[in-house]
């Protein structure tokens, strides 16, 4: 985006300047309280990670000014221009590492080569074989994480253009949700099929259709659904007592301070942390981005985390149709507030673009 910004000469946005240095006092302030009234309570991997954690920050006020000046600028269209590819990039991945593995057994991991980490792409149930035995991450380490993103991607393409001009790309984009295997995924994209068909309000004859689309498929692999839906619903077990345990820790918190503004941005709650990453299954919580962006906010923020979700949904209400449902789906997702995915998604989905806002 810079070397965009310094090629096609976009003005800084002066809006965006005020608002981006409002940002940078803002983790200014949280920075000194980190490193004034935190640190001596805070675990050493906080304090290690102190400046990268600034780093990436900085970062992310960077995206949201260069962001805000090409949109606010005569660029904006190419901002926009940008979504289909980059989604069609994406699912294009995940169907290549679904086809290659199904076919071959090899799989193609995207991530080791830029960060040394393995894609987790294996099913956490060995019993499962085939379709359903393996699960595509695209550039992620996670199908979690994959499905995020194109659930992010698309939903700005759905807000900004409609559903109808983009059926094809709806349609390959949601199948590989449901190919991802991720629990969350098949949860939230059954969600946003619904909320699809409402708002699309089809003629009686396309429902026909889906159902008995559904019932062919259902009849010929009826062993093979169940067991996938058996296997969904195990793993949705497991996963939820590790975050309910989550919330029992962030309900257990003492201090008056950390309630009402929990640890801020550079620190995470000793007892939630230590659980977070434990072995032990049995006292086990889940990490802190894994039960979706209010939790997250009240994790890092206390009670006033819950006051910026509601001035989030607010905004996201004001800015047009559909906004406030796709934002509160991608909610319940892995996405975190300082994800650059974040930036990007909130910066761009209250922006107009054209009449079908």
């Amino acid at each position: 985006m810079l070397i965009f910004i310094i090629i096609y000469r976009v003005p800084i946005s002066k809006k965006a300047s005020v608002q981006g240095f409002i940002f940078f006092t803002l983790i200014l302030v949280s920075a000194l309280r980190f490193q004034v009234f935190l640190i001596d309570d805070a675990l050493p991997i906080f304090s290690d990670a102190f400046l990268g954690k600034v780093s990436g920050l900085v970062l992310c006020v960077l995206i949201f000014v260069a962001l805000r000046s090409l949109l606010a600028s005569k660029e904006r269209r190419s901002v926009f221009r940008l979504l289909k590819p980059l989604l069609t990039f994406h699912v294009s991945v995940f169907y290549l590492q679904f086809f290659t593995y199904f076919l071959s057994g090899y799989y193609i991991d995207f991530l080791t080569p830029f960060t040394g980490d393995t894609s987790r792409y294996l099913s956490f149930d060995s019993s499962l074989g085939g379709v359903g035995s393996f699960r595509p991450t695209g550039f992620f380490a996670e199908p979690s994480n994959y499905f995020m993103c194109v659930l992010a991607l698309l939903s700005l393409i759905l807000v900004h253009e409609g559903f109808e001009k983009n059926k094809k790309l709806f349609t390959v984009s949601l199948l590989s949700m449901y190919l991802s295997f991720s629990t969350a995924a098949v949860i939230i994209a059954t969600l946003f099929l619904g909320y699809y068909l409402y708002v699309q309000r089809l003629k009686i004859r396309t429902y026909i259709g889906i159902a008995f689309v559904s019932m062919i498929i259902f009849i010929f692999n009826a062993s093979t659904i169940e067991t996938l839906y058996q296997s969904q619903v195990d793993k949705a077990d497991r996963s939820s007592a590790s975050r309910f345990k989550l919330i029992e820790l962030v309900l257990e918190r003492e201090n008056p301070i950390n309630i009402i503004f929990g640890g801020g941005i550079f620190l995470v709650d000793s007892k939630i942390y230590d659980s977070a990453t434990s072995k032990d299954f049995g006292s086990k919580a889940a990490a802190i981005n894994d039960s979706g962006l209010i939790v997250f906010m009240w994790i890092q923020f206390g009670y006033m985390g819950f006051f910026i979700f509601l001035y989030f949904c607010m905004k996201e209400r004001e800015a047009g149709r559909h906004r406030l449902s796709l934002f509160l789906l991608l909610s319940l997702t892995k996405i975190s507030l300082f994800y650059p995915l974040f930036i990007f998604y909130m910066v761009v989905s209250l922006e107009e673009f054209n009449d079908n806002n």
